[in-house]
């Protein structure tokens, strides 16, 4: 999807060859590390350092930080076909830049695994601004929306900025809608 190639989430899923594909296994991605108490009730994550949003505006390859995640939690948590994933936290604390601490009102040890599910991070910017949401793909991700033909197709080029070095494999990536039911 658009998001999988211009965003990034805390965690993920864990997808290389060496994964167990009859096991779901979380990996870090935003987040480089984080803990979790003896009940499962608060996870701590800790943020990657230096990693930058695409250089367009509104961002303009600014460092993505716990103010971010803030936003984006807060989003989730409003309404959206995420607030359900969301709603098991009771409160959330961002300490300093590459904290985010959320609590839960229940034990859930798969957190990690329910929010690298589709739980992309964004720009505080970007949430500010419902049309640019709307209609830009901006974020961390390993590409960046060159192109978006509503319907049509859209072109996503390699992030020369990207955090993990030596990624992505390809220069470009065509997505092409088949508009048609019978397909």
């Amino acid at each position: 999807s658009t998001m999988d190639y211009t965003k990034n989430k805390l965690t993920r899923a864990q997808m290389n060859p060496f994964a167990d594909p009859y096991k779901i296994a979380v990996e870090p991605d935003l987040a480089e590390s984080w803990e979790v108490n003896a009940d499962a009730t608060q996870f701590t994550f800790h943020l990657r350092k230096g990693v930058k949003f695409h250089n367009v505006a509104p961002v303009n390859g600014r460092e993505f930080t716990s103010d971010d995640v803030k936003a984006s939690y807060e989003r989730y948590a409003a309404a959206g076909v995420q607030k359900d994933v969301w709603a098991v936290v009771a409160s959330a604390e961002f300490p300093d830049k590459y904290t985010a601490i959320f609590k839960l009102n229940q034990p859930l040890a798969d957190f990690p695994i329910t929010i690298a599910a589709w739980s992309h991070m964004d720009a505080r910017e970007v949430i500010a601004d419902p049309e640019i949401l709307r209609n830009k793909a901006i974020g961390t991700g390993p590409f960046l929306q060159s192109e978006w033909k509503p319907k049509e197709r859209s072109v996503f080029t390699k992030n020369p900025d990207y955090f993990e070095k030596g990624l992505p494999f390809v220069d470009q990536v065509i997505t092409v809608v088949q508009d048609d039911t019978a397909v």
